[in-house]
């Protein structure tokens, strides 16, 4: 029993260190040019520890990995920037317009929005496991979201699950509300890349 109070206690521990860190390294990129290599930094971190049943050298590990991504991060936040907009001008538009066609086009847009915000969530765990080509860093998480339904479901309740959790629990959120849901879906991922042949066969991993 003390052991497992130990082991979990440790996790905790660790789960604070990255949110912390997520939280620096974004403040030390000014925000705007922070969020994405630190975001990416801190699922490769997860992933680390979960192919190597341990996270060592977290602080090292991080730096080096929001070092090693930050330009090439950042141009692909800007893409995501382009679109986020293209899609919220394109609710906003149908939001105001009148008639069943805009309507419809209106709820179009409400389901664009979601597999935007679906999209942007797989991306990362996909990016930190895979050597992919500039044109494929959408194209292979967008085929993840669509082929893997299940996962999306798992990822649906885990980003659903972690909400309520900090709803109920405010005091958390400061503390692991990034390094919490990262690291589930991180690992809810990993499970599925292991099982995706032509993942395996084509690509390898890049850190």
């Amino acid at each position: 029993m003390g052991e497992k109070i130990y082991h979990w206690s440790i996790a905790i521990t660790k789960l604070v260190y990255l949110n912390l860190l997520w939280l620096f390294f974004t403040a030390l990129g000014g925000i705007v040019l922070g969020v994405m290599p630190a975001t990416v930094a801190l699922f490769a971190v997860i992933r680390q520890g979960i192919r190597e049943r341990e996270l060592l050298k977290v602080g090292t590990s991080f730096t080096a990995y929001y070092r090693q991504e930050f330009l090439k991060t950042n141009l692909v936040g800007i893409v995501f920037v382009m679109i986020a907009l293209f899609l919220y001008v394109n609710y906003q538009m149908t939001q105001m317009a009148t008639g069943y066609l805009m309507i419809g086009l209106h709820y179009v847009s409400i389901v664009l929005l979601c597999v935007f915000i679906l999209l942007l969530i797989f991306f990362f765990p996909v990016y930190v496991h895979f050597q992919l080509p500039v044109s494929k860093f959408l194209l292979q998480p967008l085929l993840l979201l669509f082929f893997s339904p299940i996962e999306v479901c798992k990822v649906v309740v885990i980003l659903t699950g972690t909400y309520y959790l900090f709803h109920w629990i405010p005091g958390l959120l400061p503390l692991i509300y990034m390094s919490l849901p990262a690291s589930l879906i991180m690992l809810t991922l990993h499970r599925r890349f292991l099982i995706l042949p032509v993942y395996n066969s084509t690509n390898s991993p890049i850190l």
